[in-house]
């Protein structure tokens, strides 16, 4: 099962990458998809298929739960529980104390950049330490 929301972008943004939905516009009541610009933040959903880029206020896909493609941050194996890194991308590193864990990898990222499967799930258990 996949969710997804059509939602526009605040800004210029890439596919696969984590985004924050936050009040809607000055022209439209459709929430505003914002790139996650801080490592831990709360993140809402990823950029989902079918748009490889998009300017501000384009109509965008965001995958609010379920199989998405994401940008990886850094290499991680198969497995790994994710989190959203300071560029909007997924890593395995969390970015410290109370950070939030978004998604399990469903596929091993062997370089930074490379675009991968995830299960993003916003609501998983936060292990303890």
């Amino acid at each position: 099962m996949k969710i997804v929301q059509t939602v526009n972008a605040a800004a210029a943004i890439t596919r696969g990458l984590c985004v924050t939905l936050g009040a809607h516009g000055t022209t439209s009541t459709i929430p505003l998809a914002t790139k996650l610009a801080a490592a831990g933040g709360e993140t809402h959903g990823i950029v989902d298929a079918g748009y490889e880029a998009a300017a501000a206020d384009d109509p965008i896909n965001v995958c609010l739960f379920g199989v998405c493609k994401a940008i990886a941050g850094e290499a991680f194996s198969i497995g790994a529980k994710l989190y959203a890194d300071a560029n909007g991308k997924v890593a395995d590193s969390s970015g410290g104390a109370g950070a939030i864990p978004i998604g399990i990898a469903l596929q091993e990222a062997k370089a930074a950049n490379e675009m991968v499967d995830i299960f993003f799930n916003p609501d998983l258990p936060v292990s303890a330490a």
